[in-house]
């Protein structure tokens, strides 16, 4: 492999992704087991990830890979986050809301990221000081389109998403996303994340999933979206490419953390009444994790 810009090598692994994923997507004896927080994990999402940690190992010797799956390898001051299928639950399904999440953490902040859905046909990618863009796949097909946050100053009349609903929060976070919802006339939700236990394979599908939240407030259709539960790269990806869009991305603390499993993503101007909103009972932040 030639030498390639940090952009054109996540681009390359989103490129590996989409193959894989694409090839495994619908078929009966793509295998899952569930994990101990009851989500699933799927044979592709295995093979994804060794597929892009090899990848990572073999050309870029001098980065580390940090994967949802199985940790983190090799050096820690580079290194590649990677969410190899997220919306596993709505893959097995058979549904669209899912694709891949790619981001390259440089110093503990995120330069690259991007976000890519080939059952959606399209793609999202930043890049520090670049901007951040949306393209329909393939590539080659069309002229990417510069994303812009909106510009709503007002909390009261944003237009907001809160992960997970409100009946499946973790206790830790019910105080906080309570306090926000009350702020709200009209909060909006996320889809529900499907139901699957080991015995069967989840047959509904959710929308608009992997979309939602981040993508969108970087698109404009949202002002913000909080999110309670996750690891770095379920985040990492979609901040930079939130930040790029000309938005913010924080911790419930108003910290740069990753590791919390929170994230709030606004379009910047409604950013310090939502940490205002969250402040009376959010709990003490975790540990630093990877």
């Amino acid at each position: 492999m030639t030498t390639t810009s940090d952009l054109e090598f996540a681009h390359l692994l989103a490129d590996r992704a989409d193959s894989i994923s694409m090839q495994l997507f619908d078929k009966p004896d793509t295998r899952f087991e569930l994990k101990s927080d009851g989500t699933p994990v799927s044979t592709a999402d295995v093979h994804i990830e060794e597929t892009l940690r090899d990848l990572v190992r073999k050309h870029r010797p001098t980065e580390g890979f940090l994967g949802e799956e199985d940790g983190h390898s090799g050096p820690r001051q580079h290194r590649w986050v990677v969410d190899a299928i997220d919306g596993t639950s709505d893959f097995l399904a058979g549904g669209t809301a899912w694709g891949s999440l790619i981001a390259l953490e440089k110093n503990g902040a995120v330069r690259v990221g991007v976000a890519s859905s080939p059952m959606l046909g399209t793609r999202w990618w930043a890049k520090t000081g670049n901007g951040a863009w949306k393209e329909s796949l393939p590539r080659s097909s069309a002229t990417p389109e510069r994303l812009t946050v909106s510009s709503q100053p007002f909390l009261v009349s944003s237009q907001i998403t809160v992960w997970p609903p409100q009946n499946r929060l973790p206790s830790k976070w019910k105080g906080s996303a309570l306090d926000l919802l009350n702020a709200l006339p009209a909060p909006l939700h996320s889809a529900e994340r499907i139901h699957c236990d080991r015995a069967s394979r989840p047959t509904s599908k959710s929308a608009p999933g992997f979309t939602a939240g981040a993508l969108q407030v970087a698109s404009g259709v949202l002002d913000a979206s909080v999110f309670f539960g996750g690891g770095p790269w379920d985040i990492a990806a979609r901040a930079v490419i939130c930040e790029e869009a000309g938005g913010h991305f924080t911790d419930l603390w108003g910290g740069s953390r990753r590791d919390t499993q929170t994230a709030i993503v606004s379009n910047r101007l409604v950013h310090n009444q939502i940490l205002e909103a969250l402040r009376p009972n959010r709990p003490q932040p975790p540990e630093p994790t990877d």
